[in-house]
């Protein structure tokens, strides 16, 4: 067996800003030394910090204010009772906020009497909006009223919905261009070796494959804004610069983070790109709040930048494309102060694959055979990570009130698709893996999925299976539509041509309502994943952090296809609904053992027992045999 290697998190310098140490030093500081429950945060400023523990009634609170008006606030020893009051009621008046804000939109576009929403004659416009590590499984889409009120219950939400490949940069190539790793210069795993922003990528690619050239030479306006691929840089010695196919450029170089980092800039209008850097200071260099200036800046808002300069970009110009890559909530899970610990009730779901016991683990592949159960202190501090996503969600969950706001203002609403989706899931403990992705179990291959626009069925859940590999099909068939071949340097016929050539299917017409041909047959989908690992070292003998959170477990040879299953049956009778007829993952792995994981999820869904030996042989041939037809 080969010897297996763990993945550190990338090694991040002391930096000293105006004699104190960065943000993002702090927290990795933080994670090497196993501080505990500590937060690194203290840089921020001190802001009222709202507890959830112990809510009372409105009721309550009225007999204790008065209570309290009896006492005199002015005595020091009375002074924090009143402190936590005042508390209380300001959290009463931030959730009745959020929820008029939210209610004020349910109602945006045509009534819902045929549960369809307007389809408008104009060209379609196109928003992709990507989250970056966002799990569907253990419920952060709860924590998020607008993206429910204005998205879900105004569009379609796949609820069963994969990555190809369940790491960054594999899977957003996987999205920029709607193919499986294997078909096509992708990248193979987060490294430049893999690929992920490496020559290959930038020379053959990146050129001719991805959505955004396609849509470009169809005449769209196109812009991107946020994190690309982990590996992508501006070097214009070497010509790296602006990826093509987009009008508008606001790249994040290399991975997420939340502060001191750079930003490539490239808009109509600016002789060469410029690159901006970014340092510590709230809310100036917040990434998100950052990324809400120019999404604000493309829709023609004069608004000024950190340094109090007004913008001179030229508005986006209808049909558009723009793409809003978030780096939220991908770690280090950095939320804004007002949002701070104010969901800190919450901890790491302790779902029934949470720490599994030994005999779950020694029925699964060597890397997860070989895994300590996790400790109560780690526990602690997962929780901790667990609430600062939540938190940091805040800030995109306003962010999609804000952009709906302002396409309504605008009038391009209705004739605008918008998709919700992650380029990964994530898991907390699941398996005895602690904090990230990468592997077969649903908890990192799952994402949240949620499509509304043009036509689009309103407030619909739908069991069809889904993959990231759609999207770019999905886009490109919203072009055809919506092209005029007069005013494209690519016919229509070359589009269709290239809609052929990707490996996902649109589903453009299905959220419609509409008959979609391969797209309804569809019954499985490919998982893959090359392993990488840089760090010779058993898991057990790892230098620090000693908490063990940042040693991902992988290795090379944690290298695996899966066959993704799902499919309903309809029963033929008037009064009942379709009913699972499959729900499985068959994987196999590149190890000296060839090793084999199968899960029957009807049975299984927490993926415990590993049901590959109650397979019949015939059983094996046909899932092996439908594996080398989607590897062809």
């Amino acid at each position: 067996m080969k010897k297996h290697h763990a993945i550190v998190a990338n090694n991040v310098q002391t930096n000293f800003v105006n004699g104190t140490l960065s943000v993002e030093s702090q927290y990795y500081r933080h994670i090497r030394r196993g501080m505990g429950r500590r937060s690194v945060s203290s840089w921020q400023p001190k802001v009222p910090r709202i507890s959830w523990r112990g809510a009372r009634s409105m009721d309550t609170a009225a007999v204790s204010w008065r209570k309290k008006r009896r006492n005199n606030c002015s005595r020091p020893r009375q002074q924090h009772r009143c402190i936590s009051l005042l508390r209380y009621f300001l959290m009463i008046l931030l959730l009745n906020i959020v929820k008029v804000q939210s209610s004020s939109y349910r109602q945006i576009g045509p009534s819902s009497k045929n549960n369809n929403a307007q389809v408008s004659e104009k060209p379609t416009n196109i928003l992709l909006l990507l989250t970056d590590d966002q799990d569907v499984m253990l419920g952060t889409f709860d924590y998020m009223p607008h993206v429910k009120a204005l998205l879900q219950e105004q569009g379609v939400t796949f609820q069963n919905a994969f990555v190809h490949t369940p790491v960054c940069c594999p899977s957003r190539s996987s999205i920029l261009t709607g193919r499986y790793l294997h078909h096509g210069d992708l990248a193979h795993n987060n490294s430049i070796a893999g690929n992920c922003y490496g020559d290959a990528w930038r020379e053959v690619t990146e050129p001719h494959h991805t959505f955004a050239v396609h849509a470009q030479r169809a005449g769209y306006s196109t812009a991107f804004i946020g994190k690309y691929l982990n590996q992508y840089h501006f070097n214009e010695s070497n010509g790296d610069t602006v990826p093509p196919g987009w009008d508008y450029w606001m790249g994040l170089e290399y991975n997420s983070r939340y502060y001191n980092y750079s930003l490539v800039e490239q808009y109509p209008g600016l002789d060469k790109p410029l690159v901006k850097q970014h340092r510590d200071v709230y809310p100036a260099d917040y990434l998100p709040l950052v990324m809400k200036q120019y999404t604000e800046k493309l829709f023609g808002e004069n608004t000024a930048d950190q340094h109090g300069k007004t913008s001179t970009m030229p508005p986006l110009q209808e049909p558009w494309l723009l793409v809003v890559s978030w780096p939220t909530p991908h770690g280090p899970f950095t939320p804004e102060p007002w949002a701070k610990d104010l969901r800190k009730d919450l901890q790491a779901p302790r779902t029934p694959n949470y720490n599994t016991t030994s005999h779950h683990q020694l029925q699964k592949h060597w890397l997860i055979r070989q895994l300590r159960p996790i400790s109560f202190e780690v526990s602690q501090q997962m929780d901790e990570y667990y609430h600062n996503r939540i938190e940091a969600l805040m800030t995109i969950d306003q962010h999609v009130l804000e952009m709906v706001n302002t396409l309504q203002e605008r009038e391009q609403l209705e004739n605008t698709l918008i998709l919700y989706t992650s380029d990964n899931g994530f898991q907390f403990g699941q398996q005895r893996l602690s904090i990230d992705k990468r592997h077969l179990y649903e908890n990192d291959i799952r994402v949240p999925f949620v499509v509304r626009g043009p036509g689009i069925l309103r407030n619909r859940t739908v069991n069809k299976i889904v993959a990231n590999v759609d999207i770019a099909p999905t886009i490109l068939e919203v072009v055809i539509e919506s092209i005029k071949d007069e005013n494209a340097s690519l016919s229509k016929d070359h589009l269709k041509q290239a809609l052929d050539d990707m490996s996902g299917l649109s589903l453009w017409k299905y959220a419609k309502g509409q008959s979609s041909g391969s797209f309804a047959k569809r019954r499985d989908v490919l998982i893959s994943y090359h392993g990488e690992g840089f760090e010779p070292c058993g898991l057990a003998e790892c230098p620090p952090p000693f908490d063990k959170l940042w040693w991902m477990p992988d290795a090379w040879n944690n290298t695996y296809h899966c066959l993704r299953t799902f499919w309903e049956e309809d029963l033929g009778a008037a009064d009942s609904s379709p009913t699972t007829a499959e729900d499985s993952i068959y994987c196999i792995f590149n190890d000296d053992e060839h090793f084999v994981e199968y899960y029957d999820l009807k049975k299984n869904p927490y993926q415990l027992n590993n049901d590959f030996e109650s397979l019949a042989p015939w059983q094996v041939q046909r899932y092996e045999r439908r594996l080398q037809e989607l590897l062809a």
